[in-house]
C-alpha cells in the first residue's frame, strides 16, 4: 500500500494561465486545450495533483512501515493489563498534511470488547511537509481471547484520503494444573502445581492455597513455593488438622491477576490413639473381662481395629480384637483371669491407617486385697446363731467366694453364720480366706458364755430371766434404762385403739412396734424404751405384762415399791401395769393419758 512507505517524487505539474495546461516532461511541452473533450488533459490533471499531494506514512518505533504489511499485533497479554504503541504519522508529500481528527475512529472487531483498545494520545491536526506527529493506543483485554479492532485515519491524502490498518492481540490468563497430593500424614500433605501459560507476564509467585471449604483461594491459607515462572512446584503443607477433608489449589501470579488450577481435594490420616486404659471388669460380671478406653482427636470418619494379647507374648500381625469400631472403648471376654494384658489400637479412615498407639497393660480380674470380719457378740451361746459382717476389699474384687474355718468346737461356721456350740465357757478363731489366689484372709476371735440369773448381760444390763433354750431367736432376757414418772401416752392419743398387744413373755418386743407405729412419739414410755442405747444396742423395748412381773420378781426390784408400766394395752383408754408393795402385787388397767408410771427398758438375746 502506497501510504505505509515514502512516496517517490512525481514530475512536476505546471497550470497554464490561458486555461491549459502544458506538461514538461523529458524536455517536452505540450499543451492541452480546454475547449474540447481530451483525455490527456484529464491525465495531466491527476498528474498534477498527485505531485503536489501530502503523503501519510505511518510507523512505529524505528521501523518505517507497520508490521504484518499493515497490521500491528499486541501479541499476549494480561488480561487486565495495558500495553501501549506509539505511531508516528509523517508527511512525506510536497504539501501540508491535513487529518480530519473528528473522523478518527478504531472499530472493534465482533469478538472484542468495547475499550480493549483505545486512543491515548491523538495526533495534530495538521503536518507540515516531511514533519511529523504521533498517536497512542492502548491495549488492555478484559478476557481470555484474540482480539482486533480496525483503525481509520482520514486526512487529505490525495490518493489515500482514508488510511486503514488493522490492531491484533490476545488476553492472556496464567494456565497451570493442580497436581495429585501425596506424603498424607495426620498434619501434613505434599501438593505440586504446573503452570504452563504465564499470560502474557512473568510469573512472580506461586504456591499452594487450601481450606475445608471448596474453591479455597489465597485469601484462606497458603504457601508460597518461594521461586518465579512457569513450569512445576511443589510445597508441603504443614500444621493440618488430622482426619479432615482438605480442598487444595495450585495458584500462580504475575502481579496482574492470581490464577488457580484444578480443585483437588483429600482428607488426612487419623492421629496416633494415645492413652490407651485397660482395666478389669468389676464383681459381679466381671470374670475373665477386661474393659478398653482411648483417647482420640479424631472425627466421625474414623474406625478403631484392637489388637492385645497377654503382656508376654508378642504383638499379633493383625488384630484380633474388634474392628471397625467408631466408639473409643470396647470389653474383651473370655480371657484369663489374674492375668495381665497388652492392647494397642490402630486408627484409620479413608485415606490410610495409622502407627500402632502405645500399648495400654492391665489384668484381667480384680484380686482381693482384705477381708475383715466383724459381728455383734464376742459370745455365743449354745444354739444362738449369727451371721458375722463381712467387707472384702475392694468391693469390685472378681472372685469373692471365701471358705471358712473355725479353730475349735466351741462353735461352728458356715457361710459366716456362726452357731454356738459349748454351755459353758470356750473360744474360737473365725477364719475366712479368699479363693482367687491372693492369699488374702480375715479372722474374727469368738467365745462362748452360759449365763446365770443376775449376771451381766451382752449389753451391760443384768439378765432377768432364762427360758433354758435358744429358740425364736433368743434365750435370755436382760434390762436396762430405768424411766422417770410419765404418762403412757399425750392427751392427743388417750383414747386410740391399738389392737394386737399381747400379755406373755416375749411379746413385749412386737408389742412395742405395734404402738409405735400407730401413735409413734406419743406413746411416751414406750418412746423411751425404744430410744435406749445401752451398751450400743437398739434393740430394747417395753416389756409386757408377764415380762414386767418376772422382772420385779427376779431383781432386786422385789422388795420394792414400785409401780411398773407394761405394753400391754387391754382397751383403747388404758393400759396394764402392775402395783408393786414389796409383799404383794397387783394388776390394774390404768388412763393412759393421766396415770405417771415408770418402766424399765428390756431386750432379749
Amino acid at each position: 500500500m502506497r501510504n505505509f512507505q515514502t512516496k517517490k517524487q512525481k514530475p512536476s505539474v505546471l497550470l497554464s494561465p490561458r486555461g491549459g495546461a502544458s506538461l514538461l516532461m523529458a524536455g517536452l511541452t505540450i499543451l492541452v486545450l480546454f475547449s474540447c473533450k481530451n483525455n490527456l488533459i484529464d491525465e495531466i490533471d491527476v498528474m498534477r495533483a498527485d505531485a503536489i499531494s501530502p503523503v501519510l506514512v505511518i510507523a512505529y518505533g524505528t521501523d518505517s512501515t507497520l508490521k504484518d504489511e499493515g497490521n500491528y499485533d499486541f501479541d499476549q497479554v494480561s488480561v487486565g493489563k495495558s500495553n501501549e504503541v506509539t505511531f508516528t504519522i509523517k508527511n512525506s508529500g510536497e504539501s501540508p498534511l491535513s487529518i480530519d481528527l473528528s473522523g478518527l475512529v478504531m472499530t472493534m472487531g465482533s469478538d472484542t470488547e468495547e475499550d480493549t483498545f483505545t486512543l491515548t494520545a491523538t495526533p495534530a491536526a495538521e503536518v507540515a511537509v516531511d514533519g511529523t506527529t504521533s498517536f497512542t493506543v492502548s491495549f488492555t483485554p478484559e478476557s481470555e481471547g484474540a482480539k482486533s479492532a480496525r483503525v481509520t485515519i482520514p486526512s487529505n491524502d490525495f490518493n489515500t484520503p482514508s488510511c486503514s490498518f488493522t490492531l491484533t492481540g490476545a488476553g492472556g490468563v496464567i494456565i497451570l494444573t493442580t497436581g495429585s497430593v501425596s506424603s498424607i500424614e495426620a498434619t501434613t500433605a505434599n501438593c505440586s502445581g504446573d503452570i504452563t501459560n504465564d499470560g502474557g507476564t512473568d510469573i512472580i509467585e506461586r504456591g499452594i492455597c487450601w481450606g475445608t471449604e471448596p474453591s479455597p483461594t489465597i485469601h484462606d491459607n497458603f504457601i508460597s513455593d518461594g521461586t518465579t515462572g512457569t513450569g512445576e512446584y511443589s510445597n508441603q503443607l504443614k500444621n493440618l488438622t488430622c482426619d479432615t477433608l482438605y480442598y487444595i489449589r495450585a495458584y500462580a501470579s504475575n502481579g496482574i491477576s492470581t490464577g488457580y488450577g484444578t480443585q483437588v481435594s483429600f482428607r488426612t490420616k487419623p492421629a496416633v490413639v494415645t492413652d490407651v486404659t485397660v482395666s478389669a471388669v468389676p464383681y459381679a460380671a466381671g470374670s475373665g473381662m477386661l474393659d478398653v478406653s482411648w483417647t482420640s482427636s479424631n472425627s466421625s470418619s474414623t474406625t478403631y481395629d484392637v489388637y492385645y494379647c497377654k503382656a508376654a507374648e508378642t504383638r499379633p500381625d493383625t488384630a484380633n480384637g474388634p474392628t471397625d469400631l467408631t466408639t473409643t472403648s470396647c470389653t474383651f471376654t473370655g480371657l484369663d483371669n489374674y492375668t495381665d494384658y497388652n492392647v494397642w489400637i490402630i486408627a484409620r479412615n479413608s485415606t490410610g491407617s495409622t502407627a500402632f498407639s502405645t500399648a495400654g497393660t492391665g489384668m484381667a480380674g480384680i484380686l482381693i486385697e482384705s477381708i475383715t470380719l466383724g459381728g455383734k457378740y464376742s459370745y455365743y451361746l449354745p444354739g444362738v446363731k449369727e451371721q458375722l459382717t463381712v467387707e472384702i476389699n475392694p468391693s469390685t474384687a472378681t472372685n469373692q467366694t471365701l471358705t471358712w474355718a473355725c479353730s475349735s468346737s466351741d462353735v461352728s461356721v458356715s457361710s459366716g453364720e456362726i452357731t454356738g456350740i459349748t454351755d459353758g465357757a470356750g473360744s474360737a478363731t473365725i477364719t475366712a480366706a479368699a479363693t482367687d489366689g491372693s492369699g488374702i484372709a480375715g479372722s474374727y476371735g469368738v467365745a462362748t458364755k452360759a449365763f446365770v440369773m443376775d449376771a451381766t448381760g451382752p449389753s451391760g444390763g443384768k439378765l432377768f430371766y432364762d427360758k433354758t433354750g435358744y429358740s425364736e431367736g433368743w434365750r435370755y432376757l436382760e434390762y436396762g434404762d430405768y424411766s422417770d414418772y410419765g404418762i403412757w401416752a399425750t392427751a392427743s392419743e388417750a383414747n386410740t385403739d391399738i389392737p394386737g398387744t399381747a400379755y406373755i413373755l416375749g411379746t413385749g418386743k412386737s408389742n412395742t412396734d405395734i404402738i409405735l407405729q400407730k401413735i409413734g412419739e406419743n406413746a411416751v414410755l414406750a418412746s423411751f424404751c425404744r430410744n435406749s442405747t445401752l451398751g450400743g444396742f437398739t434393740d430394747w423395748y417395753m416389756p409386757s405384762i408377764d415380762e414386767a412381773s418376772h422382772l420385779i420378781n427376779n431383781t432386786y426390784l422385789k422388795n420394792s415399791t414400785i409401780d411398773m408400766a407394761s405394753s400391754t394395752q387391754p382397751n383403747a383408754s388404758s393400759f396394764r401395769y402392775i402395783s408393786n408393795s414389796g409383799s404383794t402385787q397387783s394388776v390394774y388397767n390404768c388412763s393412759k393419758d393421766s396415770s405417771n408410771c415408770r418402766t424399765i427398758a428390756i431386750r432379749q438375746f
